[in-house]
């Protein structure tokens, strides 16, 4: 590819330019010559295949007839184009290769002198059968001599196989169509270096296919619009030319591709521009900007994107492809390139030229662009939502377009401000921008603002509108016990969620029926619990959860069915076991108690001794006495105590236990040694009658009588069970004890 654009690059200095430039119009049909030579005979492809190549026998093939009707919007015309050959030349390759330029153009086009009249064509294309590049690539116009005659026509010459863009370049200079310039300098020339434009071809967009137009990434690329306009093919009405720089004013207009030139637009849309512009071996001054939209379709399949271009026209009639910044104007493109999408933008403040793309579509084929003298007015518009709910995410919106205009500004930065909050929001391409923040502010009326700063093809602009933040909704679910004892401490639970998640650090409160409440704070989870000891009758009731709202959140409650059961109670007979029968009666006692630990006071309890009973009333400690005169039998009886429940305590008793009824002699009593009771067991024997008492009783006085066999006559004797007092000091006289009783009861107290 060097070696070619080298060879292209010396194409203008060995053959005559038109002054004024004008390519042609009309019905100009050529002549296509074939030259083989006399050492290289092989005839690669038949006259017909450049036939349809080059002339309108091939229509719709992608040839050269093709390009040059579509480009020019059929204004240049080659139908009746001829091939002819192939001739087989005297000289070697050799020696055609030595030969000049305008040699090779006479040499081959005099073979065909005798079959065409060179005067009724527009230009004569040499084509050989040489490949690998080895033939050379030129052309031009014009004045040409050939077998002897001057005919003011172009000419090119080509290798057969050459790449089919150069062939397009080459016969483009055959209409008198310039090279396409850029306005940096190219290395050691002045032209080149415009890759939108086939008059920069070798070094363009396209393919390196040899004929016909490849429907990906196609053949072309197509012409300029400078180029187009010199030739004289863009209509008037379709190109703007009124926009003045002379004071501050924008203008929205819509460019259709140059391709496409039956979509609406304008094709070429013109900012005043006066820019000298100095090169190796010329200097020009610049009249105009010319902008034009480039689709990636047909021709132009090659370009890497739909896109709008910004081209010098000069005086010179050349046309400078502005390809950097900092030439003249800064391209404010997101890939640095000059190339520009929808929101790229080209500002050229000393000219006083500022370039917006707004949009681009390849459905419509066109492009929105605003053009201005000056930074370009916005509006901001589009500030929305009006509401949200705490802690929800919400997305918020705005639009941005050019002020005056439904035209969109895509690719900027909007920044949307709610109270202490923000978020930057990029336009899209319709100019709509997005950003989401979590509200985390307390409920109430806000502002809205949406505010776009200063850039430097675009003036600010700001909007706002009112904003209400709601509290969240809530939602309360108890999750704790749902039946508990009476007295009996439960968990109550509940989880607090809102539609994103659990709420933490709030206060719950749990109510029982009526009057048995705790409170918590929700943890991380949402969850609350805290502890309830009922004191309500048993029974079904209800336990409810509430949470009271705040500045952010909603109040929420919920509840559940609770069934309090009756606690368990323990009932003990915990009165004298041993009851004296008759005299001045026996107390009773019971002990009931709540889970076997806690006394129970105010409860009645049933005593019973044997047939006899009576009631009583719990005391603090959870003990009831009471007292009955008993009449029965002497010996064993039974002892019970009951609690019959109530609406908050289940029943119990006790009746495990039993009393030994006992009484004393009729009168007097029999007597036990103090110190023999003293160390006596329930298992031990003692004697209480026997002329043996003394050696087999011990008192604390010391050794009683050894005539003492057992009785008192007279003894203080318990009259009450419990006794007052157990036990008393007894005196006897001397000798044999005071004569008992005649007999004993079967249970007797000593």
């Amino acid at each position: 590819m060097a070696a070619v654009a080298a060879v292209l690059a010396l194409a203008a200095v060995a053959l005559l330019r038109p002054a004024d430039a004008s390519a042609l119009t009309g019905k100009q049909p050529i002549v296509v010559v074939l030259c083989k030579f006399k050492d290289k005979t092989d005839e690669p492809q038949s006259a017909s295949y450049y036939q349809n190549m080059f002339s309108e026998t091939g229509v719709n093939s992608g040839g050269v007839f093709d390009y040059w009707r579509d480009v020019s919007y059929s204004q240049l015309d080659l139908t009746g184009t001829i091939v002819k050959g192939w001739y087989e030349l005297t000289q070697t390759r050799a020696e055609w290769n030595a030969l000049t330029r305008n040699q090779k153009i006479d040499t081959c086009a005099t073979q065909a002198d005798a079959d065409v009249d060179f005067t009724k064509f527009a230009g004569v294309v040499v084509l050989t059968n040489q490949v690998n590049l080895q033939e050379d690539l030129f052309g031009g116009c014009c004045g040409f001599l050939i077998n002897g005659t001057v005919y003011n026509i172009g000419a090119m010459d080509s290798e057969w196989d050459q790449q089919y863009n150069g062939i397009l370049h080459e016969s483009g200079h055959l209409f008198r169509f310039n090279h396409s310039r850029t306005l940096s300098q190219q290395t050691n020339q002045d032209d080149y270096g415009d890759q939108w434009d086939v008059m920069s071809c070798l070094g363009c967009f396209g393919t390196t296919t040899t004929f016909g137009r490849n429907t990906t990434t196609g053949a072309g690329p197509g012409v300029n619009v400078v180029q187009m306009d010199t030739a004289g093919w863009v209509a008037a009405n379709r190109k703007l030319t009124d926009f003045s720089t002379s004071s501050c004013n924008q203008r929205t207009v819509q460019l259709a591709a140059l391709n496409h030139p039956e979509a609406s637009g304008y094709l070429d849309a013109q900012i005043p521009a006066s820019i000298f512009i100095q090169k190796i071996g010329t200097s020009t001054t610049t009249d105009h900007y010319s902008l034009e939209l480039r689709e990636k379709s047909g021709w132009d399949a090659g370009i890497p994107q739909h896109a709008v271009l910004v081209h010098l026209h000069g005086q010179d009639n050349y046309s400078y492809l502005v390809d950097q910044s900092g030439l003249a104007g800064t391209y404010y493109t997101a890939n640095f390139s000059n190339d520009m999408a929808a929101g790229d933008a080209y500002v050229d403040a000393p000219r006083k030229a500022y370039v917006a793309v707004n949009s681009i579509s390849g459905a419509a084929h066109q492009a929105t662009l605003t053009i201005g003298a000056c930074k370009i007015d916005t509006a901001t518009s589009g500030v929305g939502p009006a509401s949200g709910d705490f802690g929800d995410t919400v997305t918020l919106t705005a639009d941005l377009k050019v002020n005056g205009s439904n035209a969109p500004i895509p690719a900027q930065t909007v920044a949307l401000t709610l109270g202490t909050q923000s978020c930057n929001a990029r336009t899209d391409t319709a100019g709509h921008g997005t950003c989401q923040i979590t509200l985390n502010q307390h409920s109430g009326s806000y502002t809205l603002t949406a505010s776009f700063a200063t850039v430097p093809v675009y003036n600010s602009s700001n909007a706002s509108a009112g904003f209400t933040i709601n509290k969240e909704d809530t939602q309360l679910a108890y999750t704790g016990a749902t039946t508990s004892d009476y007295h009996d401490a439960f968990t109550a639970s509940a989880r607090l969620t809102e539609p994103d998640g659990p709420v933490a650090g709030k206060t719950v409160t749990f109510e029982l029926g009526t009057g048995d409440t705790c409170s918590a704070t929700t943890n991380g989870s949402g969850d609350a619990s805290c502890s309830i000891v009922p004191t309500q009758a048993a029974g079904a009731s209800t336990i409810k959860a509430s949470f009271a709202g705040d500045d952010d959140y909603k109040l929420s409650n919920a509840s559940k069915a609770f069934t309090i059961t009756r606690e368990q109670t323990t009932t003990a007979y915990t009165g004298p076991t041993v009851v004296l029968q008759g005299a001045s009666g026996v107390t009773l006692k019971g002990r009931l108690l709540e889970d076997g630990v806690t006394p129970i006071a105010g409860r009645t309890l049933t005593l019973k001794v044997g047939s006899q009973s009576c009631t009583g009333t719990t005391a603090s400690d959870g003990v009831a006495t009471c007292k009955v005169t008993f009449t029965g039998a002497l010996g064993s009886a039974s002892l019970s105590a009951a609690f019959a429940g109530d609406a908050f305590y289940l029943p119990s008793s006790d009746t495990a236990k039993t009393a030994t009824v006992f009484s004393f002699p009729s009168r007097g009593a029999f007597v036990l040694g103090d110190r023999t009771v003293a160390t006596a067991t329930a298992a031990t024997t003692v004697t209480w009658w026997a002329d043996t008492w003394a050696a087999r009783n011990a008192l604390s006085g010391g050794t009683a009588p050894s005539s003492f066999k057992g009785f008192a006559g007279t003894v203080p004797l318990p009259t009450s069970t419990p006794p007052a007092a157990c036990g008393g000091r007894w005196t006897t006289g001397p000798g044999n004890s005071p004569p008992p009783t005649s007999g004993v009861p079967s249970y007797m107290g000593v």
